[in-house]
């Protein structure tokens, strides 16, 4: 599948088995198979691993997360508050490098 191509992903902090030893870390899709839930990921320096898709994790979409934000505000501790609107203010750049920020402090968080 292109459109996922180029994705950034992050591998599921408690993976529980995972040849590559990536948990926690970022990586970008080169390519994807859903039929087959084969997700190639590269870390660089020609590093890659075959996932499944439940293995890895994306942000939302930054407008469903703005709306979600703005609905449940309430409900939100203000760290977490505060960090996901970090978190949409970066997605709004739509750059690699803003967007892997943003999944690092979704990560420490």
């Amino acid at each position: 599948m292109d459109d996922l191509t180029g994705t950034l992903v992050l591998v599921h902090p408690q993976l529980p088995s995972d040849p590559a030893s990536r948990q926690g870390q970022i990586g970008m899709i080169t390519s994807a198979d859903l039929v087959r839930d084969d997700v190639f990921v590269s870390f660089g320096k020609g590093e890659q691993a075959l996932y499944a898709t439940n293995a890895l994790l994306v942000l939302k979409e930054p407008d469903k997360l703005y709306r979600e934000l703005i609905s449940n505000f309430k409900e939100l501790e203000k760290n977490n508050f505060k960090t996901l609107f970090q978190i949409n203010l970066l997605q709004q750049h739509s750059t690699s490098k803003q967007i892997k920020t943003g999944m690092e402090l979704a990560l420490g968080n």
